[in-house]
C-alpha cells in the first residue's frame, strides 16, 4: 500500500515478496501437517496389529493419536512387563538370599545355602539392575513425549511469528523445522519402529511369575530353623522352574533394550535428519545461525 501511494516500485516489490514468503510458509506447514495426518492414518492398521497382539481388546481410540499410542504402548507393554519381571526377580532372589545367610550347605546330593546361593543371587541382582535402567529410560521417554506434545505447537507458533520479519527469518525457519520434526516425525517414526520390533505378547508377562512355593504373596513367615530348612527344600525342588525363569529372562533383556533405548535413538536420529534437510526449505541458514550464536557468546 505504501509503495503504491508513494510510487516506489522497489518498496512495492519488496512488500510483495514478503507477503509471498508468508503465504508460502503457511502453505508448506499445511502440506507437512496434512502429510503427517495421512501418514498416521495409513499406519493405523500396522500399529494396531502390533498393539492388539500385546493387548487384545485395547482402546482403539488411542490409535488415532500417535502421542497417546506411543505413551500407552510404552507404559503398558514395556513398563508393565518390566515391573512384572522385577517383582519376580525380587521374590525369587529373596529366598535365595535368605537361605544363603544360613549354613545349610549339604541337603542331600545338592548344596543349597551358603556359598551356593551366590550363583543365583548374583545373576538375579545383575538383571534387576538392568531392569532398573530400562524402567528409568522408559519413564523418561513417556515424559519426553508429553513435553514435545505440548511444547512443539508453541515452537511452531513462535517460528511463524519470527519467520515474518526479515531479520529473524532464519531463526523462525529453524524453529518451524524443529517443531515439525518433533511434533510430526518423532512420534510417528517411533510408533513405526516399535511395530517392526514388537515386544513379547501379554502372555509373556502374565505367565512370568515365581514358582508357587516361592511366592511372597502367600504370606509365609520364616521364624524358626525348621522354616529355613523348608525354604531350602522348596528351592531345591524348584530348580527346574528357576532355570526356566532364567531362560525367559535371557530372552527378555535384549528385546527390551532394543525397545527402550535403541529405537528411541533411531527415531531421534531420523528427526534430526529431517530438521537438517527441511531447515533450508523454511529459510533457516543453520551455519549463519551458528556463527551468530558464537559471536553473541
Amino acid at each position: 500500500m505504501a509503495g503504491l501511494a508513494l510510487n516506489l516500485p522497489t518498496f512495492k516489490s519488496w512488500a510483495n515478496s514478503e507477503i509471498m514468503q508468508i503465504i508460502v510458509t503457511f502453505l508448506l506447514m499445511a502440506a507437512f501437517l496434512s502429510a503427517y495426518g495421512q501418514t498416521w492414518t495409513l499406519m493405523v492398521q500396522a500399529v494396531s496389529g502390533a498393539y492388539n497382539l500385546a493387548h487384545p481388546g485395547a482402546n482403539q481410540n488411542l490409535l488415532y493419536e500417535p502421542f497417546s499410542f506411543d505413551q500407552t504402548y510404552i507404559s503398558t507393554t514395556l513398563i508393565g512387563c518390566e515391573k512384572t519381571v522385577y517383582r519376580t526377580l525380587y521374590t525369587v532372589n529373596f529366598y535365595y538370599r535368605l537361605v544363603g545367610r544360613f549354613n545349610t550347605e549339604p541337603l542331600g546330593a545338592d548344596p543349597i545355602g551358603g556359598w551356593s546361593t551366590g550363583i543365583y543371587t548374583s545373576f538375579f541382582e545383575y538383571i534387576a539392575g538392568h531392569v532398573n535402567y530400562l524402567l528409568l529410560m522408559n519413564y523418561v521417554q513417556v515424559r519426553f513425549l508429553s513435553l514435545i506434545k505440548y511444547a512443539m505447537p508453541l515452537l511452531l507458533e513462535a517460528g511463524l511469528v519470527l519467520r515474518v520479519f526479515p531479520f529473524t527469518r532464519g531463526a523462525g525457519g529453524l524453529l518451524i523445522a524443529v517443531g515439525l520434526g518433533f511434533y510430526c516425525v518423532y512420534p510417528v517414526s517411533l510408533a513405526l519402529l516399535m511395530t517392526f520390533l514388537p515386544a513379547p505378547s501379554s502372555s509373556f508377562c502374565t505367565d512370568f511369575s515365581p514358582p508357587p512355593l516361592l511366592d511372597l504373596s502367600d504370606g509365609g513367615v520364616v521364624q524358626t530353623s525348621g522354616d529355613v530348612q523348608q525354604v531350602a527344600l522348596n528351592l531345591q525342588g524348584n530348580q527346574n522352574s528357576v532355570g526356566s525363569l532364567r531362560a525367559q529372562i535371557e530372552s527378555f533383556l535384549p528385546v527390551f533394550y532394543l525397545q527402550g533405548m535403541f529405537l528411541p535413538l533411531v527415531a531421534f536420529t531420523v528427526t534430526i535428519t529431517f530438521i537438517r534437510q527441511t531447515g533450508s526449505l523454511f529459510g533457516a541458514d543453520l551455519a549463519e545461525i551458528g556463527r551468530g550464536l558464537i559471536k553473541l557468546l
